[in-house]
């Protein structure tokens, strides 16, 4: 894909052309089935070009399934070295019955994994349930650790979180 606009504002104000896209394969093997894929991003832009490429699929079999991402970031500003950060995301989940999953999280993001300027990760359990086809309901747990470092600041937190989503 080729897309204009200026990443963090809401209106095209550098008129660059940013380059989008992404591989993946669907396969079975016995009783697993599972994607697998390729994604990149990069946008030059007038104080800093920004790239990004990682991977990312799903593996599923019986009623458990797995669904992550892993991304290399890497900003070059115009006058500075070039910065890469790395994050990624994962949820399992396991299907009770339809309409009911126990749920299972973690995220981590460090802004430059070359020196140690912070870091934070994320986990999180919990439970969504389907009771309609167009009503979703979501209770979670997350607990979120901070390394502090100068890109990252703040402390540990845990959150309780609900949420409630009318699909339309």
């Amino acid at each position: 894909a080729l897309v204009n606009g200026n990443r963090g504002s809401a209106f095209d104000n550098d008129r660059r052309l940013a380059v989008s896209g992404n591989l993946s394969a669907r396969f079975k093997a016995g009783p697993l089935v599972g994607s697998l894929g390729v994604a990149g991003y990069a946008h030059p832009g007038l104080t800093e070009d920004f790239n990004s490429a990682g991977l990312f699929g799903y593996l599923s079999g019986a009623s458990v399934t797995w669904v992550g991402q892993a991304d290399l970031a890497r900003r070059q500003p115009a006058r500075a070295s070039a910065v890469t950060g790395a994050v990624t995301s994962h949820e399992v989940t396991v299907l009770l019955r339809q309409g009911i999953e126990l749920k299972g999280t973690y995220d981590f993001f460090d802004p430059d994994r070359h020196l140690k300027t912070g870091s934070r990760s994320r986990w999180g359990a919990g439970v969504a349930v389907l009771p309609l086809p167009f009503v979703a309901a979501e209770a979670a747990f997350r607990s979120t650790h901070v390394t502090p470092g100068r890109d990252l600041s703040g402390r540990d937190f845990r959150e309780g979180v609900l949420q409630l989503h009318l699909l339309y």
